[in-house]
């Protein structure tokens, strides 16, 4: 599925794909293994800090719809965010990886892992 908007400055457009996620490796844990879904968040317009602000904006407004734990990831590689109905938003440090090197960064927030369930 295909979502955008407007950004909310007016110039440009937020959106994406939601889609199964296919980024689980097996043999190698990483934060991303604990959620079934991934929004594929793109912004068109203005530079990285304004377009990572856009998303910012577009993955709060959907996790609260969604109802499920979700995260915040710039390409794949740094986490930004978790959000679940429990914690709610949670930000993590920059430079963060989803990666065992940062597992006790983001263990304690990624509800799905922590449970054994995915979400």
């Amino acid at each position: 599925m295909f979502v955008s908007r407007a950004c909310q400055d007016g110039r440009g457009t937020v959106g994406g794909k939601i889609s199964a996620n296919e980024h689980i490796l097996s043999g190698h844990e990483t934060a991303l293994d604990g959620y079934d879904v991934v929004f594929e968040i793109h912004v068109k317009q203005g530079d990285r800090n304004s377009q990572f602000a856009e998303a910012e904006k577009i993955f709060k407004e959907s996790v609260g719809a969604l109802g499920s734990p979700a995260l915040l990831v710039r390409n794949l590689d740094l986490l930004s965010a978790a959000w679940s109905p429990a914690r709610g938003l949670t930000r993590f440090p920059e430079g963060t990886t989803p990666d065992e090197e940062h597992e006790t960064l983001w263990r304690p927030v990624v509800a799905a892992i922590e449970r054994g369930q995915k979400h």
